[in-house]
């Protein structure tokens, strides 16, 4: 042990201070370039001598004290004696406690890797202190490429050549460290180093905490402004964390030989944990483990790749960055790809493996088909017998394998040969391809011809065309490859004599099908009840198989002909297969095929498959292209080895070769598991798993006498008895008391149905009711099931119905069988998006609407029609002179709805009656609407005077199950006493007339009921039997599952009717309707409605039936259609859904003069009655009023605004767009992001409500593809600005954040942020407000244009970040002040509200106050009862309303807020927007308030949809605007007004921390000023703020 010591006397002192000092020189004063060698040594020598004889000592914090001398053990303890008078005893290691150092100093010693460590604490002894081992100063010869290890220590110089430089990857060091420039003198070329380019590497230290117990040591960050975020945080054991500096500097002179590396000093602090790199050496060792075990994968890798005994080497030991396993991947990643990295490099890559493997590459076409073919010398010998064989194992077996290649486009085709001598099939031929056509299948047998032929000329032999025969399966392209890769062989044959019809004639001769392909078909359409009954599954099949085998033509056309009539439903796949291209392949009476030949071909592709499987059990699956050619090349060189070998009579297997063939003599067939009967085909159960099938655990366990022949029972025809729908009798039970998933016995109950799991109960009722309305018209369904396309996502809800169905007609339907066929229902629709997770609460039937509006309407819109009711419209303008009088517009393409809703106003209007809706809802006898300006719109100005009238939602198509949602408004206040909706729903309703309900069945029949309880949060079914005598309720969570039977019930007390019997606190929910006639009765209804409007308003429609989905044409004789292209104030018209049709006056070309918008003096048509005889719009008399988005149905806008767009819409807010999915209107500049601006012809838009996607969390893009995508990167600033989106407008000298309405000619119309705080106050532009500015006064974030951004003085606003949510605002009245329009909107009424504080019920009886009227209504007290109802009023007019209330009517919002006062002041401003309704012109102010309440009670805001626009404009904005990373670059480094001056009395960077990725190291030049900057006075604050933490200041240019 060596002891401690302190200094004592002055001299011992001095001498130290003065070694110190050369130290410290020498380590703050690098060796300049005009040093001599010399000079340098001595240097060296000096600070050597004199860091080998002192000790650095270190204070707690890490800071150097001082050095001491290096001695001997002796030494230092009498210097430390006679230093300190300190008596020092070995051995006791005890220190007088008078004489103790400071505490807070530590010391630390130096370890063998590196590294300083506490030696002891402030309060340990120094006698515990162990001198640190001695080190000679490393020297330059002693460092090499190989011995670099990242941690450069010490004070040394060296030479490093380029491959060294390049060895160590450019001197790579694991230390932090901060890269700064040097001087610009240098040279890289320089004949000296001392003339080279000059860098440096600075150490930043490390960040450690002061728990002396943590072993967790931080790399800093390398700006002050990252690390002094990583000081603040803590550590992750909770202790305070502390920047140890370190300041080492270390220099590269870059020259022509190299880099001379001079290191400048000791790193006193411990390595960083975190390493970011790999060294060279350690990069290399990593590369071969990878390589040597390519299909381990990382976590594989870290503990230890497979290996004979356990887990072996492992990537861990090279380096400890290795033990992040998703750096690892990404490592493996890049190895496995990196040779091909770019076109060129697998250009290279290929040509190199061509040229290594001679001849082994046949044919190549490189292009839009990329065929590259690859043969061995070997395999083209196998093309070629000299002799047929016995056995059908002649000719080719062609396929194509789609697992080979990792890009599922691309194929390996396989031709195959069979080789006697290794009793197998081997590869021919072998390409790669990169598609399927028949262009890429003729490559890679014109490849296969010119082989055959190139080995039967070596031979001798005669090319013929039977050498080209052989097996393929029926695909249509591979076909037709085959037979164009034989025309172009044989045209470019010297000696061919025929022509291309009879060549093409001779392929088809060549080719023989796979008849397994075939009995597959035959068994997979047997198994479809609907199309075989499964009684006659058996028959069917022995008649198809036979159809193989038949002697002569005429009989297998006969034999088609009377399957097709026995099972009709058949027809179409009974013609593919007689086709005459197909029969020929496959049908031996229908062969063209020589007899002999087809005799010796195989009858299947099994040996293909086969030869599948052998390359996916050689090489694996999912190879990249070099990968997979490498394979197929050793894939072709053990064929041929084996073949050596056996040639050589060396053993190549053990047993019997070709095992299937003995199997087939003795079984009839190649593979044991294909028996005919099923329980021959049993397999023991492993005794290592419980049962855990469905089949085990929830089918009925049945046991099987086994009988003797004496002992069986005569055979007896037993008739079978088909139970009957929902019959009665047959199917009810009682369930006994001991039944573990039955219901109690006393219980009347139906089969089981679905039990109740996790929320199911909207699902269950769903299912339940849809399987009630499928019983009552199975066949119906069954031709709906029939007609989707596999692809179809109903098509698996109807196959788990009719799955049940079977069951239940088994009489085999259990709880449990329904329970996993619903939990595996839900997951599937989980997957598809149908709904949000597997286990929440959903809505009734959205999830079925949703899957209808995923289907395909192309193949067939039958099915669809269904489920659907199709509508169209017709609009009429009476137009102007100048345009040429009239027009009209009508919907091309039908609208489709599949939700229909009965509202409060439905209910008022038809006093309860469903049939008089019903009747109401199908008429073509509807009334013109008046609409507030004519479709022709642009940039918000009508560029039409004419009065509109709308006739809407004529019906011109029913669906087979029609389902009506009762949309009880009150019902969420049941509990308040309010009057419920009770709807007189009739057992049967009729669209037409008696007579074609008799004839067609066009008459409804009333199926089911789903029931909910007030609150909201369970739905159950109620539904009768077939024959209506008996009434089920189905609650899924009663009973477990089981429906009970209403007793004493009938169809007239608890399914129809006004006063239906219901279980108690439920209400009706949804009805369900069933056409009775199905699909005819569907096209006799359509028939009927298309003939009416044809007749009535001069329709053409471009079918008579719903098959597919129809088009709509006007035609009268004095209208012309419109050219779409004409149609300029449509922003897509090529795309648009309606057509427009004008006057043959009207002139042809729309000019700009024709388009503008026209004088209130100019002469309207109005009297001019309308086109033709077909449209009468009763001369509605409109006057112009500000533009409106044509809305066909209502505004249902994410900023909260829904309602009837007519009367909602303001000019202000932009134009609106349609969605394309449920057909609502929404503002342009409301979308996310101005996602819904510019959208091109094609391009579908989809609202918020209906795609939810966006709160999903996805796997995103790289960060620069979103920006490139968001911010329209590379693009001028007109083409960035999109309505929606954020931007900066400048009032005067400074700029202020806007958000982007519409562009209007050379400006836009924006909104400015609420939250502006401009420099004069009485300007024309005010917070909040919208107005037009000119396009040269706005500008975007200007992303990455810093020049753009230093010119830029930015006005002061509040940030995004701190305005409160849309829950705050709407509690905080103070939240957001009102503007200019609330107050003029309700300050005539301030003391009606100011009344309203302390109203009672019989004060202000003279007024209108719907809102006080209501709450009389339900007999609630009118001063306290909270009114839950706004409207389509947004968040920020709620907040401003209720500003206004707390400014001018009371301060204490407890009196007011959510109650009438406030209900009242949400009336009077709705009813102020009415107003500019054309059509509530005639209304009386009481009249117009009650219209108002009507909308405000009826249209309440949804809490998904209702978001603070403005805000989230602001926050996207700012988050361009301040972000400070590497991406941003230097104009995201604080560049803000750096050239123009100082901004609007703030810092706007203030608050805006959580923007700083840390990842740009930035300097100081770039936060330099510009010569033109303006200093503008400071407004000193009246109060002392408090001190921000330090922001980086501009700093002054020095010219």
């Amino acid at each position: 042990m060596v002891s401690a010591f302190i200094i004592k006397s002055v001299s011992q002192l001095n001498f130290i201070m003065q070694e110190f000092l050369k130290y410290v020189f020498r380590y703050f004063a690098p060796p300049e370039p005009d040093e001599t060698q010399t000079q340098l040594a001595q240097k060296a020598d000096l600070a050597v001598k004199g860091m080998e004889e002192l000790i650095p000592v270190y204070s707690s914090d890490g800071r150097l004290l001082r050095y001491i001398e290096h001695v001997n053990r002796e030494e230092k303890s009498a210097a430390i004696t006679q230093a300190t008078g300190l008596r020092v005893e070995h051995g006791t290691r005890k220190i007088h406690a008078s004489v103790l150092l400071p505490k807070e100093e530590v010391y630390y010693k130096l370890m063998p890797d590196g590294n300083y460590v506490q030696a002891t604490h402030a309060q340990s002894t120094l006698s515990a202190i162990p001198a640190p081992p001695k080190q000679d100063v490393p020297k330059a010869n002693l460092i090499n490429a190989g011995e670099w290890d990242g941690w450069p220590n010490g004070h040394f110089e060296q030479d490093f050549s380029p491959e060294e430089i390049e060895a160590t990857a450019n001197l790579r060091v694991h230390w932090a460290v901060r890269i700064n420039g040097g001087d610009r003198k240098g040279d890289e070329h320089a004949e000296t180093w001392q003339r080279g380019k000059k860098a440096s590497r600075r150490c930043l230290g490390i960040i450690e905490c002061d728990n002396p117990t943590c072993n967790v040591i931080t790399r800093p960050h390398t700006t002050a402004r990252g690390i002094n975020n990583q000081v603040n945080g803590t550590c992750r054991c909770g202790a305070v964390l502390v920047h140890r500096r370190c300041d080492v500097i270390s220099y590269l002179w870059r020259w022509s030989d190299g880099i001379h590396y001079s290191n400048g000093g000791f790193h006193t602090h411990r390595r960083p944990t975190h390493i970011l790199h790999l060294l060279p050496h350690e990069q290399r060792k990593f590369e071969e483990l990878v390589k040597a075990n390519p299909n381990s994968g990382p976590l594989q890798l870290i503990v230890g790749v497979p290996g004979l005994e356990g887990p072996g080497e492992s990537v861990a030991d090279i380096s400890d960055v290795l033990l992040n396993a998703h750096r690892v991947g990404k490592e493996r990643s890049k190895i496995k790809k990196g040779h091909v990295q770019g076109a060129d490099a697998l250009i290279a890559s290929f040509s190199k493996f061509a040229a290594e493997r001679p001849n082994f590459v046949i044919h190549s076409n490189l292009g839009e088909q990329t065929v590259i073919c690859v043969q061995t010398n070997f395999m083209r010998s196998q093309l070629v017998k000299d002799q047929r064989l016995e056995e059908p194992v002649n000719g080719m077996v062609n396929d194509a394998a789609h697992g080979w290649w990792k890009e599922r486009n691309s194929l390996l085709v396989v031709s195959s040969i069979y080789c006697p001598y290794l009793f197998c099939w081997v590869p021919g031929v072998l390409s790669y391809s990169n598609g399927a056509s028949a262009a890429h299948f003729e490559h890679h047998f014109l490849a296969v011809f010119t082989s055959i032929a190139y080995e039967a000329e070596s031979r001798k032999i005669i090319v013929v065309d039977a050498l080209f025969a052989g097996m393929m399966d029926f695909s249509e392209a591979e076909r037709a490859g085959f037979t164009h890769g034989f025309i172009t062989f044989w045209m470019a044959r010297p000696e061919n004599t025929r022509n291309r019809q009879e060549l093409q004639v001779a392929a088809e001769r060549l080719l023989k099908g796979c008849r397994e392909h075939y009995r597959a078909g035959v068994t997979r359409v047997s198994r479809i009840s609907g199309a075989v009954p499964p009684g006659m599954a058996h028959a069917f099949t022995s008649r198809a198989l036979a159809l193989l085998d038949l002697p002569n033509s005429e009989e297998f056309i006969s034999q088609s002909a009377l399957l097709v009539r026995d099972f009709p439903k058949l027809a179409t796949w009974m013609e593919w297969w007689v086709r005459p291209v197909h029969a020929s392949m496959l049908f031996e009476s229908e062969r063209k095929m020589d007899i002999e030949l087809w005799k010796s071909l195989p009858l299947d592709n099994n040996p293909e498959e086969a030869m599948h499987w052998k390359l996916y059990s050689a090489c694996g699956r999912d190879h990249e292209f070099l990968e997979g050619m490498y394979s197929l090349h050793a894939v072709a060189i053990y064929y041929e080895r084996i073949y050596d070998a056996a040639a050589k009579g060396a053993l190549t297997h053990y047993g019997q070769a070709e095992r299937w063939k003995v199997v087939k003599a003795e079984l009839g067939r190649t593979k044991p598991t294909r028996a005919g009967n099923p329980a021959d085909n049993k397999r023991k159960k492993n005794d290592g798993r419980p049962p855990d099938t469905v089949k085990e655990l929830l089918m009925p366990k049945t046991k099987r006498k086994q009988l003797t022949l004496a002992d069986s029972p005569p055979k007896k025809k037993i008739p079978k008895i088909k139970k009957k729908a929902l019959a009665i009798e047959p199917l009810t039970k009682k369930i006994p008391v001991t039944s573990a998933m039955g219901p109690p016995a006393s219980l009347t109950l139906d089969p089981p149905n679905y039990p109740w799991h996790e929320n199911s109960c909207w699902l269950d009722t769903s299912l339940q009711l849809l399987y009630v309305a499928m019983r009552s018209s199975v066949d119906e369904f069954r031709r709906i099931y029939d007609a989707l396309p596999e692809s179809s996502e109903i098509r698996m809800v109807f196959a788990s119905l009719f799955e049940r169905y079977d069951l239940d007609e088994a009489d085999n339907v259990t709880s449990a069988v329904l329970r996993a066929q619903r939990d595996y229902l839900r997951k599937f629709l989980k997957k598809k998006r149908a709904i949000q997770s597997v286990s929440g609460f959903e809505s009734l039937f959205s999830w079925f609407t949703e899957l209808i509006n995923h289907e395909d309407i192309h193949p067939s819109y039958h099915p669809i029609s269904a489920f659907e009711v199709l509508f169209v419209e017709i609009h009429f303008c009476t137009g102007s002179s100048k345009i040429g009088g009239p027009h009209v517009e009508i919907t091309h393409t039908p609208h489709r709805r599949r939700i229909h809703q009965l509202g409060k106003r439905d209910y008022n209007q038809f006093q309860g009656s469903f049939a008089q809706y019903f009747t109401d809802f199908i008429s073509l006898d509807k009334e013109p609407l008046p609409g507030t300006c004519c479709w022709r719109t642009k940039e918000a100005v009508p560029l039409c005077p004419g009065e509109r009238a709308d006739i809407r939602y004529l019906v011109t198509s029913l669906p087979l199950l029609f389902s009506i949602e009762v949309a009880d408004e009150v019902g969420a206040l049941h509990d308040l006493g309010a009057e419920l909706q009770k709807w007189d729903f009739p057992p049967t309703v009729f669209p037409d007339t008696q007579s074609s309900a008799d004839t067609h069945g066009l008459v409804y029949d009333l199926v089911g009921l789903a029931l909910t309880n007030v609150e909201g949060n369970h739905f159950i079914a109620r539904y009768a039997s077939d024959d209506k005598m008996v009434i089920y309720t189905y609650d899924d969570m009663k009973n477990n599952g089981y429906p009970t039977r209403e007793d004493p019930a009938s169809f007239g007390t608890h399914m129809s009717g006004k006063e239906i019997k219901l279980p108690r606190g439920f209400i009706v929910y949804q009805v369900f309707y069933l056409l009775r006639g199905g699909a005819d009765a569907q096209d006799r209804f359509f028939q009927l409605q298309t003939a009416t409007l044809t007749r009535k308003f001069g329709f053409q429609f471009s079918t008579n039936n719903l098959d597919t989905l129809f088009s709509m044409t006007y035609h009268d004789d004095d209208f012309i259609e419109l050219e779409n292209k004409k149609r300029t104030w449509l922003l897509n018209p090529l795309r648009s859904q309606t057509l427009e049709y004008i006057s043959r006056d009207a002139p042809t070309e729309m000019s700009d003069d024709c388009l503008d918008p026209e004088s209130e003096e100019e002469n309207v048509v109005v009297k001019a009655g309308p086109p033709g005889t077909h449209l009468n719009p009763h001369h509605i008399s409109l006057s112009p009023s500000p533009s409106l988005p044509d809305s066909e149905f209502e505004l249902n806008c994410r900023c909260g605004i829904i309602g009837d767009g007519n009367s909602l819409y303001r000019y202000e807010h932009g134009e609106a767009i349609q969605c394309d999915e449920c057909h609502e209107w929404s503002h342009i500049a409301c979308q996310r992001d101005g996602r819904a601006s510019n959208l091109a012809k094609d391009a579908r838009f989809v609202c918020d409500s209906c795609d939810l996607s966006h709160h999903l969390q996805v796997k995103r893009k790289s960060k620069r593809k979103e920006m490139e995508a968001r911010l329209a990167l590379n693009k001028p600033l007109g083409l960035r600005l999109r309505s929606g989106r954020g931007a900066l407008a400048r009032v005067g000298e400074f700029w202020y954040p806007v958000r982007l309405i519409q562009k209007v000619n050379d400006g836009w119309r924006v909104q400015w942020w609420r939250e502006n705080k401009f420099v004069m106050d009485d300007g024309p532009q005010k917070p909040g407000a919208f107005s037009i500015v000119n396009s040269t006064d706005i500008v975007d974030s200007l992303w990455n244009d810093r020049p753009g951004r230093r010119a830029i003085r930015l006005g002061q606003w509040k940030h995004a970040n701190e305005i409160k949510t849309s829950e705050d605002i709407l509690a905080d009245p103070s939240t957001i002040p009102f503007r200019e329009e609330v107050d003029t909107v309700l300050s005539p009424f301030k003391r009606l509200l100011k009344n309203l504080l302390t109203c009672g019920p019989n004060d202000l009886k003279k007024e209108t106050i719907p809102a006080k009227a209501w709450l009389e209504s339900i007999k609630k007290p009118i001063g306290t009862t909270l009114i839950p109802y706004s409207g389509a009023l947004s968040i920020v007019e709620r907040a401003q309303i209720a500003n206004w209330l707390l400014i001018c009517i009371s301060k204490d919002a407890h009196l007011w807020l959510g109650r009438l006062p406030l209900a009242h002041a949400f009336t009077i401003y709705i009813a102020e927007h009415l107003k500019k309704d054309p059509k509530m012109n005639a209304l009386g102010r009481e009249e117009l308030l009650e219209k108002a309440w009507e909308v405000q009670f009826t249209g309440t805001p949804s809490m998904l949809t209702d978001v603070d626009i403005e805000r989230e404009c602001l926050d996207r904005l700012e988050a361009e605007m301040f972000e400070v990373s590497e991406e941003a670059g230097v104009a995201g480094h604080y560049q803000w007004g750096l050239d123009a001056g100082d901004h609007q009395d703030w810092d706007p960077y203030a608050g805006m921390q959580d923007l700083n990725r840390g990842d740009h190291p930035g300097s100081d030049a770039e936060l330099e000023e510009g010569p033109e900057f303006i200093h503008r006075e400071r407004i000193k604050p009246s109060v002392k703020e408090k001190k921000e933490r330090p922001k980086p200041r501009p700093k002054k240019k020095h010219v």
